[in-house]
């Protein structure tokens, strides 16, 4: 009999309540983050509330997703009413601290609503819970009176859209998929190709809008954008009009090519169109600097075709666009670019020593010519450092005679390169350098390096 006193007690309250009175919050007690002994929001039925598991390194059992029913009277705030453990208090990403009883929230034009439940007597946090709102009504975007205007410089472009209605950025789904962002759908009005990307809010935009991703690689022209979240979406009434601004090429450190399987380089880019002039320069100390007009591809890349007779090599690349000379990768090294005549030659990227090390997070070293014996010759293999089946030959300038420098081990920077020790029978003087592994010899340095 005794079980039955609960819910008689449960039936005498519902009876001597006020008519008039609005209803009371249901309240949840099951699945809830720690130090939480119940959880209700007003005018949301506990069907609407859900206590999500993500995978997160671990499991995470601290989220809450609340759905919005579609007669929801409070449009962006919402009441939150929660009961904690004796000695317990909620705080806000700011640790301002929270009334449980009746936390007045604004979930609009934010990623997740994140709090931290915190013992005040023992000082300990105890760990966060998020909440996250869908809500059902549909989205909306008011026209902002103007298109969106971008000009594509090579980077990704970012652009402020007014969307309502969306509730929290991040939600988590049915299926415990944390979805962190916004899907924004980008189509060309005259192509129709669609270009997924994403929204989403960052506390430093003023109007605090969705932030939208446009990518670097859109073509110029005139897009239609349309926002979803899960199931809702909306089209937004103003255009994103999209324009090319100057070429960037992407040169990278080191390029390499070989004749026996490609008959051609390539590099990638931004903004290539055929109305530009690109002049790759390619410079060794042992002929005469040779032109190369690279033609684009599409707006993302160029290319050059090499003939057969073209002499295979070691060279500094410089790119020249319209005539100006284009800045190197590194600012303390020339970009390089190795033509091989087989592919399975080793590479010779940079000869350099200790002295030049450039510090960083990464250790990387700036090329010399000039070597004391007394040093290692420190050389860029563009293998991490990882083969020791190879030496290093020196040709004298003068005599023509070669010299062996036996591989001597790496360096223990995170990069790891190899270290090539001068043998005292080498003579002071002038040398060209190569690379030989096992039976096969690298292109020629493009320096003629010095020993003193």
């Amino acid at each position: 009999m005794r079980h039955l006193y609960p819910l008689l007690l449960l039936i005498l309250l519902v009876a001597c309540k006020k008519k008039d009175d609005a209803p009371a919050p249901e309240i949840l007690t099951r699945s809830l983050p720690t130090g939480l002994l119940s959880f209700a929001i007003d005018n949301v039925p506990q069907e609407n509330i859900r206590f999500a598991t993500i995978e997160e390194n671990g499991p995470h059992h601290n989220r809450i997703v609340i759905t919005l029913p579609k007669a929801y009277p409070k449009g962006d705030e919402m009441t939150v009413r929660i009961k904690m453990m004796e000695d317990l208090v909620i705080l806000d990403g700011a640790m301002n601290e929270y009334n449980p009883a009746e936390m007045k929230l604004n979930f609009s034009k934010t990623g997740s609503l994140e709090f931290t439940v915190y013992n005040k007597n023992s000082k300990v946090y105890l760990g966060n819970f998020y909440l996250y709102v869908d809500p059902t009504i549909p989205l909306t975007a008011p026209s902002t009176g103007k298109d969106y205007e971008e000009t594509l410089d090579g980077t990704e472009t970012f652009i402020y859209i007014p969307v309502q209605n969306l509730g929290t950025a991040e939600t988590i789904t049915e299926k415990n998929e944390w979805l962190t962002d916004v899907d924004i759908f980008i189509k060309n009005k005259k192509t129709g190709i669609v270009t997924t990307s994403r929204g989403a809010y960052y506390l430093e935009n003023p109007n605090n809008d969705l932030f939208a991703m446009i990518p670097a690689a859109m073509e110029a022209g005139e897009y239609e954008l349309t926002v979803q979240k899960q199931n809702r979406k909306v089209i937004i009434p103003d255009a994103l009009v999209l324009k090319y601004g100057k070429p960037v090429v992407q040169i990278l450190p080191f390029t390499s090519v070989s004749m026996d399987t490609s008959s051609g380089i390539s590099y990638l880019g931004y903004n290539l169109l055929p109305e530009h002039q690109y002049i790759m320069e390619l410079r060794n100390d042992f002929t005469a600097p040779v032109r190369l007009e690279l033609s684009p591809n599409s707006h993302l890349s160029l290319k050059h075709d090499i003939p057969a007779s073209f002499p295979s090599g070691n060279y500094e690349a410089v790119l020249f666009i319209d005539g100006k000379e284009m800045p190197s990768y590194w600012n303390y090294n020339r970009n390089i670019l190795e033509i091989k005549k087989d592919s399975r030659q080793p590479s010779l990227a940079t000869l350099s020593n200790e002295k030049n090390a450039v510090l960083g997070e990464v250790t990387l070293y700036k090329a010399v010519t000039t070597f004391k014996k007394s040093e290692p010759i420190i050389a860029d293999l563009r293998d991490g450092g990882y083969k020791s089946n190879i030496i290093m030959l020196l040709k004298n300038v003068a005599t023509g005679e070669t010299f062996e420098l036996p591989f001597s081990g790496k360096t223990d920077s995170f990069i790891p390169f190899s270290l090539f020790n001068i043998t005292k029978e080498v003579p002071t003087g002038k040398y060209e350098v190569f690379i030989k592994e096992v039976d096969k010899t690298s292109e020629r340095y493009h320096k003629i390096i010095t020993i003193e």
